[in-house]
């Protein structure tokens, strides 16, 4: 894996921290697995390099 940093807001955040612990993964999977989605939507269906999912995940909407 390659290590990036980046700069998001307050409320981005608290959304990240509330949805990681509601689903039981780190903040940095959940970040992946929605990179990983968002990129499949725009670049068409390839499989994720890690091979961790088949099919899209359904998230519940954040509170």
């Amino acid at each position: 894996m390659v290590r990036k940093q980046l700069y998001i807001t307050e409320q981005q955040d608290r959304a990240l921290k509330r949805q990681a612990k509601a689903l039981g993964v780190s903040e940095a999977e959940l970040v992946r697995q929605a990179l990983d989605e968002m990129l499949r939507e725009v670049l068409g269906a390839r499989p994720s390099p890690r091979g961790a999912q088949s099919a899209p995940r359904q998230y519940p909407p954040p509170c």
